[in-house]
């Protein structure tokens, strides 16, 4: 049998994903920020992958190209 996953730590992974950010999954889970951070930590070490890609957001301050874009 493979690797046995910490279900909050899964419920971390897919409440940020869900949301987009980890402060919106803390509150939905009614934990802090740091915990959830604690819980994804804990999931990449578990896989050796990282959970997620931080990508830089280019935000037009006229508004001109509808909002926020990945570079």
């Amino acid at each position: 049998m493979g690797k046995v996953l910490p279900l909050l730590a899964l419920r971390a992974f897919t409440e940020t994903g869900r949301t987009g950010s980890i402060k919106s999954a803390a509150e939905m889970m009614g934990v802090t920020s740091g915990a959830v951070s604690q819980q994804i930590r804990l999931l990449e070490e578990r896989t050796g992958r990282n959970a997620f890609q931080a990508y830089p957001i280019w935000c037009g301050t006229d508004g001109s190209r509808g909002g926020c874009f990945p570079h």
